[in-house]
């Protein structure tokens, strides 16, 4: 769905293999990724699996970049993916889900969802949620080539995946609130060979756990009103990676812990301001070893980093319609400081019925650190790096539109950025690849998404219409160098879906709904020299859904068809993505009488 939604590009080495996002021409270490506050990027490599990421219970999932999201990024150029969790509202009794299901190529998935709480009317109150997820899959599917035809079938890529998230909430008398949440995601694969490769045996195992705590005052009443939070959060990632045709032992361990807190207060009527401050702790230690034996040898790399961030920003709102925020973040990381960034950005917002116009433009300067194996990893870490430094900016036009019949949004973007020393791993001497830095990269490109609901309304039909369009489009002008992504240059999106009103059934009412969702992606080069590329592809996902409401209790059936069209995918250099395939869940549930559905 966030590949269908959003102009994100996910690359990935198979289904359930390593999985990042790119945005915006950036590689993955380009976008933040955050979950409930905290920075999920790992500081060895950057990046974020994110089949690793806890999904239950997301409350919301944002998207931003550009000058509205540098400063809560980090500064990095590509945007940020930012992951809230939530509780659901639960009211005395509580509810209970159980879910699972099965597919093609040996899937089977199951798991529950657990809600429970005080009356959240009540003067303090409290809310949880329990969640499991587990699945097993062979993906032992056919090899099909568009020049070459049927090429036998897949070895066997088995995953396992177990994943288990905890919320915890509530507010006190005085209305201050608090939130707690802690995830672990465990991961077992067998990885896919290359198309024309034997099975190298190469698997990984990886780890992933976060925990997060916040405390949020109420806002203070009166002519200054203003707020203050503390924040806490940890995070640890870790990867064995084996080939033991290649005699290939790798291992890395992160860890991260932060904590801090701001205020935010209204010195006057059209004036906002926010400070924050945080104290960040990153540790690594990995190993790139040819030599299994060499594990206990001492050629592991252990790195221990210190960083303190300040951030400030200002709104100014002359007008209802007028709105300016200025940020400022400034770093200091292993014990020196980084350059101070700063963001502008404006929004102008004209209303004539019964349409919205709203106008954003924004400027900010980026700075990326190379991570801890981009200087250290052995072999090919490059101590000598310099960061990735430059500026990006941003115009926005977005136009609303409501009726009687339904809503719709038109949102067109255009961007540009300029990033000096581009870091890069590219193949070296010996076999093995090396960090380098290129001179400079300039990026341009535009997104434009159309999205509108139509609910349709009579006593024949209760039923609603919504529907999604997206096109994006990204260039990158490399000096000094060739950009080695597997980041498209065209990429199209769309969903269509229709859900029905509730029809009454059994004490109950039962609603159905259905829906297609399709990317198309156009060429991405996967060599240095440009000389090799992947090929473009559509795939069309269908969707198929049934759900019965009653007093006490209810189900959820769904069906998917994935790439329906059977088109043929290589998201990365000879990893060749399933053909058609299906998946199926069902969900039983149970709540009291005083629960809100």
């Amino acid at each position: 769905m966030l590949a269908a939604s959003t102009g994100i590009n996910l690359k990935t080495y198979g289904p359930g293999a390593l999985s990042t996002a790119g945005y915006r021409g950036g590689a993955a270490r380009h976008t933040a990724v955050r979950w409930n506050g905290m920075r999920l990027n790992s500081p060895l490599h950057g990046s974020v699996d994110l089949n690793l990421l806890p999904i239950g219970g997301m409350e919301r999932i944002r998207l931003d970049a550009g000058a509205s999201a540098a400063a809560q990024s980090g500064g990095t150029p590509g945007g940020l993916l930012d992951l809230h969790t939530g509780t659901d509202a639960v009211q005395a009794v509580g509810a209970l889900e159980l879910n699972g299901g099965m597919g093609a190529f040996g899937l089977m998935h199951g798991g529950g969802v657990a809600r429970y709480g005080k009356d959240q009317n009540a003067a303090r109150s409290w809310s949880a949620r329990s969640s499991g997820q587990w699945s097993t899959a062979r993906w032992d599917y056919p090899l099909r080539h568009p020049d070459w035809g049927d090429l036998g079938r897949m070895p066997d890529q088995e995953l396992e995946r177990i994943q288990w998230q905890q919320d915890l909430a509530g507010h006190n008398a005085k209305g201050d609130r608090w939130h707690a949440a802690a995830a672990i995601s465990h991961v077992d694969r067998l990885l896919a060979p290359a198309l024309f490769a034997t099975d190298q045996g190469e698997s990984e195992r990886d780890r992933m756990g976060v925990a997060t705590l916040q405390w949020q005052t109420r806002p203070m009443d009166g002519a200054r009103n203003w707020s203050a939070f503390v924040r806490s959060g940890w995070a640890a990632d870790q990867v064995l990676y084996r080939n033991r045709q290649a005699g290939i032992v790798s291992r890395s361990e992160a860890h991260s812990v932060e904590a801090g807190g701001g205020a935010s207060w209204h010195p006057v009527q059209n004036w906002h301001l926010e400070a924050q401050a945080f104290l960040r702790r990153e540790s690594g230690r990995s190993g790139g070893l040819l030599d299994p034996d060499a594990l206990a040898g001492g050629t592991d790399t252990s790195v221990l980093r210190w960083e303190q961030r300040l951030r400030a920003s200002a709104v100014w709102r002359p007008s209802s319609a007028l709105a300016v925020r200025l940020d400022l973040l400034q770093d200091r990381y292993g014990g020196r400081w980084q350059p101070t960034l700063p963001a502008l950005h404006l929004r102008w917002q004209h209303r004539f019925a019964p349409l919205v116009l709203q106008w954003e433009a924004g400027i900010a300067r980026h700075y990326t650190r190379p991570a801890l194996n981009d200087l250290y990893w052995h072999p090919g870490g490059n101590p000598a790096l310099d960061a990735e430094r430059g500026w990006n900016a941003d115009l926005e036009a977005q136009l609303q539109g409501h009726g009687p019949n339904g809503q719709w949004t038109l949102v067109v973007q255009g961007w540009g950025q300029d990033i000096r020393n581009w870091i890069q791993w590219t193949p070296g001497h010996g076999g093995y690849w090396a960090a380098g830095n290129i001179g400079r990269v300039r990026g341009a490109g535009m997104e434009s998404r159309l999205e509108w609901r139509w609910p349709k309304r009579g006593r024949a039909s209760g039923g609603s219409w919504m529907g999604q369009l997206l096109y994006a489009w990204t260039r990158l002008h490399p000096q000094g160098g060739t950009v080695l992504l597997l980041q498209p240059e065209h990429r199209a999106s769309g969903l269509l879906g229709y859900s029905s009103k509730r029809h009454p059934m059994a004490n109950g009412t039962l609603a159905w709904s259905a829906g297609m969702r399709a990317v198309a992606v156009g060429r991405r080069f996967a060599a240095s020299d440009g000389t090799r590329a992947l090929p473009a592809y559509a795939p069309l996902g269908l969707d198929l859904g049934l759900v019965y409401r009653g007093p006490r209790w209810h189900a959820r059936f769904g069906a998917h068809l994935e790439n329906a069209a059977n088109s043929w995918m290589d998201a990365a250099w000879n990893r060749p993505m399933p053909g058609r395939w299906w998946r199926s869940s069902l969900t039983l549930g149970w709540h009291g009488k005083a629960d809100a559905q």
